[in-house]
């Protein structure tokens, strides 16, 4: 959980679309993320390595999450269990190292375009098809993990594979992510309205509000990472209290 917990600032967090720092501060945030999986696959062999590896071909992993959670706990055994989150986790690590390559796409392509030196028309409507891709793919990958957390607590059969002591970290967590992901996407919006509406009021409005959209998205990412810190020391500390170790 530890990196996880960092990459939430940097996968978040908003620049301007047509500055090239907003696609490589994503971009830190996906590269950290993906490590952060890793952990996360470790904390789960850790309490229970099934031995016996699960391959998941074909498998929506976005839509048919609960659907793989749900079915693995009708296995007689723990061991049905452990396989699929497994597995899941593994998918959910591929989807992430793409995201991360199609972030980098995303940072090179802009970088070449502030060479060129495109009109102001295509350098918005380049930016805001940049912009809103990988912000949709950060809001979605993070929803994603935080969700795969949330079905692991709620399906898991036992104690021993959950990763909190209390499940109300988690609950927090998701509250704030929620508010999170609904003012990044108003600043997105006010972001293109601003970009290619030439009625001044309108502009000018959604200037306005993405000015102070901005500020309030910053205090709210700030809330997130401190209730993913909550999330995190909980992991850490069931996992010492379970094995009397270093933290995880």
């Amino acid at each position: 959980m530890n990196f996880l917990c960092i990459g939430t600032a940097f996968l978040l967090f908003q620049l301007n679309f047509g500055w090239t720092s907003n696609y490589i501060v994503k971009l830190i945030g996906f590269v950290i993320f993906l490590v952060g999986l890793g952990e996360l696959r470790d904390l789960c062999r850790a309490q229970d390595n099934p031995g016996e590896k699960t391959v998941l071909l074909g498998f929506n992993v976005s839509r048919q999450l609960e659907e793989l959670f749900k079915n693995s706990v009708s296995e007689e055994s723990s061991a049905g269990f452990s396989q699929t989150r497994l597995a899941a986790l593994e998918l959910i690590r591929k989807q992430t190292a793409v995201s991360a390559g199609m972030c980098l796409a995303a940072a090179a392509c802009r970088f070449v375009l502030g060479l060129v030196k495109l009109n102001a028309l295509l350098d918005n409507l380049f930016s805001a098809v940049l912009g809103a891709a990988v912000t949709v793919m950060a809001l979605s990958l993070f929803d994603l993990v935080l969700r795969y957390c949330e079905l692991n607590e709620k399906y898991s059969q036992t104690n021993r594979f959950r990763f909190l002591n209390d499940v109300s970290n988690i609950y927090r967590l998701r509250s704030a992510y929620n508010k999170t992901a609904v003012v990044t996407l108003i600043c997105l919006g006010c972001d293109i309205l601003n970009r290619f509406i030439p009625v001044e009021f309108i502009s000018g409005a959604a200037g306005l509000g993405l000015a102070v959209g901005k500020v309030i998205l910053y205090c709210m990412i700030a809330f997130t990472v401190y209730h993913f810190n909550s999330v995190r020391t909980d992991c850490n500390r069931k996992y010492d209290s379970e094995n009397n170790t270093g933290a995880v």
